[in-house]
């Protein structure tokens, strides 16, 4: 019966439902519809720029985009006016239902973004693809400048120069299917950080109609001017071009922002991870790991002879090599003894034949490989999941949430979150379980377990299972099923408390991970959620029956309801404040003896306290029933019950 006690704070609301409602995950980039595994970092940085935002129904990840969207899309990057090309838009088409894209099309036109179909069409409402969407974003960047670029075809040239740049890097996209604004949003992000081009090539001369000796080439911009170290900060090395050698590269990013849109190539996120962070007006983005290095990820035991497979010899002999546990790199911290180790390990336990788990890997734990080839370095870090319980409601005055963080065992340690720092906490209650990850902010003198919380997540819970068998250590049976534990996986020691006969008369809450692993096992209490309602809820029928009654027998259905109403509050209250649940745990065994029991001690407790004010009780049925007119009163033939006529 644990965790009774917010569960009963919701007694009449919730007398009714028997299912549980369960909190969704916290939103990513601010959107409920946007997840990890969408483009977060280019959904944040379009949206900080006012390019591509949301609505009232989310930011709509999986949307295709039209043609006529996508014109929008590059007006707002490029900053166009497209109110002065509203009477100009050269296609008739963008029209009617696509009016609002008419100035957005034109100014692309104008700008040379846009060409159309041809004879004055510009089919707005067709859904853009990848090579359309590159040919604008390409042409944005300065290239396409002359019809004789597409003299080997229109989609083999946009291909080959949105390779060459990595236009299409991480869109995911081929080149028929409709884009999403997941994948717009990410092309455009390559585009802000492509280098801008100007035409170098011989235009060529015009013969019998024909064009000959046209020579495509472009070269990448360059300036002295700083605004242009905001994003890549690459400097030019041609040793043909003395003038401009040591430039840097212009980014369209930078030309179109003016410097006040700033990349940090070279960062690292609070867990150590090789990382960008973005910002915008002086105003940090976020910081993103680089999916790109990402070489594999794990969440299981990871032995020395995978990594060693994985990332070969030669690479590990070759490379720096940097480990991180919950953010934590330091071996002093992580290893501070020779018999004290927090998930510490070397290059040399990257060998074919070691088959044992190497440093904090396990199941549940994120082990994630990263291998950076320019910088010829190799990162590993493991990422612990913990469940963890609030200590209360969220404080909205403060803006923070207490929480107690089950590490190693049920004690927990006690962390404040705050909002500011990890948002979407607003809507958790007191006992609420959830997910966290809590990463290393600096020790002094070897010390481990200076941790923050850094994200928190709902855990999938499946409630009122019967066990069968468990490891307190491995695993638990239910309904034939192994679920095995996490790494972390914590309050295990609840099931020794006991027998393998009684844990069947029991029934337990199961807590997961987001990788399918037990997390935590709490005995389950959703019984005897409903029982203090029920006794509220089964006054109805005595309501129903006494319509068209006597005054009277009204007055006796008042009294019943009342019994029940303060019965349940002062019970609620009891509950909150004494732990009378463990009480009935401990006096019986089968869950459906303690709903009995309860039931029964509430209405004995009840009556007993009652009984002294039932005066007060009949008196204060009458108040809220009184007699209306002489008939009222003569209705029952003059009489009244005794038991609800206060005592004069």
């Amino acid at each position: 019966m644990r965790n009774l006690k917010r569960a009963l704070s919701l007694t009449l609301a919730s007398v009714m439902l028997l299912g549980m409602m369960v909190i969704g995950t916290s939103a990513v980039a601010g959107y409920s519809d946007v997840d990890a595994d969408d483009n977060v970092e280019a959904i944040e940085v379009l949206q900080a720029i006012e390019v591509m935002v949301g609505d009232d129904r989310g930011f709509g990840p999986d949307r295709p985009v039209n043609r006529a969207e996508m014109a929008v899309v590059m007006g707002l990057l490029l900053n166009l006016d497209y109110n002065y090309y509203v009477s100009t838009c050269p296609f008739a088409d963008v029209s009617g239902n696509y009016e609002w894209a008419r100035g957005w099309v034109g100014a692309c036109a104008a700008n040379g973004i846009v060409s159309g179909r041809g004879e004055g069409i510009y089919d707005p409402g067709a859904t853009v693809t990848a090579i359309e969407a590159a040919s604008m974003m390409m042409r944005a960047l300065g290239y396409f400048k002359y019809a004789e670029d597409y003299n080997d075809g229109f989609v083999l040239v946009t291909v080959r120069q949105g390779n060459q740049i990595g236009l299409f890097n991480g869109v995911g996209s081929d080149g028929s299917t409709p884009m999403t604004r997941n994948q717009v949003a990410q092309m455009a992000l390559n585009a802000l950080r492509s280098e801008m081009v100007d035409f170098t090539g011989t235009l060529g001369v015009e013969l019998n109609g024909v064009k000959v000796n046209y020579r495509a080439e472009y070269t990448s911009r360059t300036s002295t001017e700083k605004k242009y170290n905001a994003i890549e900060g690459r400097t030019s090395d041609v040793a043909s071009d003395a003038n401009h050698k040591g430039q840097y590269y212009v980014q369209l990013g930078e030309e179109l922002y003016n410097g006040e849109l700033r990349l940090n190539n070279s960062d690292l996120d609070c867990f150590q991870r090789p990382s960008r962070t973005w910002e915008y007006k002086g105003e940090q983005i976020g910081t993103y790991m680089k999916k790109e290095l990402l070489r594999q990820e794990y969440t299981e035991k990871v032995t020395g002879k995978m990594l060693y497979e994985l990332l070969t010899k030669e690479t590990i002999d070759r490379y720096d090599f940097v480990i991180t546990v919950d953010g934590e790199t330091e071996k002093e911290v992580l290893n501070p003894k020779e018999d004290v180790n927090y998930g510490y390990f070397t290059k040399n336990n990257l060998i074919r034949t070691n088959t044992e788990a190497v440093g904090a890997t396990g199941k549940g734990v994120l082990t994630q490989v990263f291998v950076d080839h320019d910088k010829k370095a190799i990162t590993i870090t493991s990422i612990h999941t913990y469940l963890a319980q609030a200590q209360s409601d969220y404080n909205e005055k403060k803006g923070t949430l207490s929480l107690k963080v089950f590490k190693d065992d049920a004690n927990g340690t006690a962390k404040t979150v705050d909002v500011e720092e990890v948002p979407g906490i607003e809507n958790y209650k007191k006992d609420d379980y959830v997910l966290v990850n809590w990463a290393e902010i600096g020790s002094k003198s070897g010390t481990y377990g200076k941790f923050e919380v850094v994200k928190i997540a709902n855990p999938e819970i499946s409630e009122d299972r019967k066990l069968t068998k468990y490891s307190e250590e491995n695993y638990i049976v239910s309904d034939g099923t192994q679920y095995d534990y996490g790494f972390d996986g914590v309050q295990k020691n609840d099931l020794g408390e006991y027998t393998n006969d009684l844990l069947k008369n029991h029934t337990y809450s199961l807590y997961f991970d987001q990788y399918g692993y037990l997390a935590g096992v709490v005995e389950f209490s959703g019984a005897v959620y409903v029982l203090f309602g029920q006794n509220i809820g089964t006054c109805i029928t005595a309501v129903m029956a006494s319509f068209g009654t006597s005054r009277d027998a009204k007055r006796a259905t008042c009294v019943h309801l009342l019994f029940n109403v303060i019965g349940t509050v002062l019970f609620t209250v009891v509950v909150m404040v004494f732990p009378l649940t463990e009480f009935i745990a401990a006096l019986v065994h089968e869950p459906m003896a303690q709903i009995a029991v309860m039931h029964v001690f509430f209405n004995l407790a009840t009556t007993i306290i009652l009984f002294p004010f039932g005066d007060a009780l009949a008196g204060l049925a009458a108040r809220i029933l009184p007699d209306t007119s002489k008939e009222d009163r003569e209705e029952s033939g003059g009489m009244r019950l005794a038991y609800l006529t206060p005592i004069p």
